[in-house]
Order: structure tokens, then C-alpha cells, then sequence
């Protein structure tokens, strides 16, 4: 398998492994001059993050991993009350 870089494109033949997978994020992180320190935000969702070697090196470089809320936080606090608050009357 071979990743080559051109630009930000990584091209892939075949299937990724976390190894090939790991060789990429490397040569990204140099490319951009990143290093250790550097604030990396992770989602939930992502599989491509979640094999345990990819897990360890990420934990590595970025000191600081801003990682996603598990489950969609309302943001409209006062909408979601107004409702209760219409179930409440109703009810009572």
C-alpha cells in the first residue's frame, strides 16, 4: 500500500490500515509544521481516530484533545421550556 502526498491530497491504493493511516497523519503534521502542543479536536463519529495506535500517537503530539459531547446539546434552552412549561399547564 502506498500513500503519496501531493499538496493537502493524500492518494491511497488500496485499503488503509491504521499503519498506512498513521504514515499520512505524520506527513500532514509536517507538512503543516505542527508539534507537540498542538490542539487537536476529535469527534465522536470519526472511526478513522478510534484504532488504538492512532489513539496513542494523537495522544502523543497534542497535549490538548478537544473531544465532542456525546449527544446533541439543545441550544435553544428557552423554546425547549416554553414547552414544558405548555405540557405543564395543560395538565394541570
Amino acid at each position: 500500500m502506498e500513500a503519496t502526498k501531493d499538496g493537502k491530497l493524500a492518494f491511497i491504493n488500496e485499503l488503509m490500515d491504521k499503519m498506512s493511516h498513521i504514515s499520512i497523519l505524520k506527513r500532514v503534521f509536517e507538512v503543516l509544521k505542527i508539534g507537540v502542543g498542538f490542539k487537536l479536536w476529535i469527534s465522536a463519529k470519526s472511526s478513522k481516530l478510534t484504532a488504538y495506535v492512532i489513539k496513542e500517537w494523537i495522544l502523543y503530539i497534542c497535549a490538548c484533545q478537544l473531544k465532542a459531547p456525546p449527544q446533541y446539546l439543545d441550544s435553544k434552552v428557552i423554546e425547549n421550556l416554553w414547552s414544558h412549561l405548555k405540557k405543564y399547564r395543560r395538565s394541570a
